[in-house]
């Protein structure tokens, strides 16, 4: 397992990749997309980046995905 630093990080460049998406999305016409699959790039930007804050200061679970039975 990465170590938080490196995790926030690695959230962070992932919440970025995701609002630029949404950003050109949004900003572009010619790409007729649905606003939900608009907001979708914002809300995962968004939760990814609180998620890296959380991480960077220890305050998030660092578990992979079904780990717990969960999805």
């Amino acid at each position: 397992m990465k170590n938080p630093h490196d995790y926030a990080l690695t959230l962070l460049n992932l919440a970025d990749r995701d609002m630029r998406a949404f950003l050109a999305l949004k900003n572009d016409a010619h790409w007729n997309v649905d606003p939900h699959t608009i907001c979708f790039h914002a809300q995962q930007g968004v939760e990814k980046a609180l998620k890296a804050v959380l991480v960077s200061r220890n305050l998030a679970l660092l578990r992979k995905v079904g780990e717990f039975g969960g999805k």
